[in-house]
């Protein structure tokens, strides 16, 4: 499902590595079968919640997809940071084909998570990940 549904939902790709570590702890027998169904239930919850809050929230998968990581990062102010995203996407629709629109995209993104107090180290660490879902839903 997470593969079929990433391109509408590109959330989905940072869930789906979650999934996918936990089914490798357990085939490497690092992790006993209660734990491991334990936390495939969890997973399961979390994508029915993302699919609850993204139809009511009716924002565009990619800002979804941001918001989903701040809010997962547990930052307070995330869904005001991700909304800010949309005029950056507008602004540079060619990041993920032309080198300077992607490196004026992280800059620009970057100067909104430190507005919204986020450490520059963490910020940055931030954005190469959304980025790098966001390509990857796209694939």
């Amino acid at each position: 499902m997470i593969e079929q549904e990433t391109l509408t939902s590109p959330y989905l790709r940072s869930i789906g590595e979650k999934a996918e570590l936990i089914s490798t702890l357990y085939q490497q027998r690092q992790q006993e079968t209660q734990l491991t169904l334990e936390k495939l239930e969890a997973i399961i919850a979390e994508i029915t919640q993302a699919q609850q809050e993204q139809a009511a929230k009716n924002i565009p998968p990619d800002i979804f997809a941001i918001y989903w990581i701040l809010r997962s990062e547990q930052i307070a102010t995330a869904e005001a940071t991700a909304n800010q995203m949309t005029p950056l996407f507008a602004t540079y629709p060619y990041w993920r084909t032309s080198e300077e629109h992607e490196r004026q995209l992280k800059q620009a993104m970057l100067k909104v998570f430190i507005q919204a107090k986020i450490a520059p180290k963490h910020a940055n660490a931030l954005v190469k990940e959304m980025l790098q879902v966001l390509k990857e839903a796209r694939q």
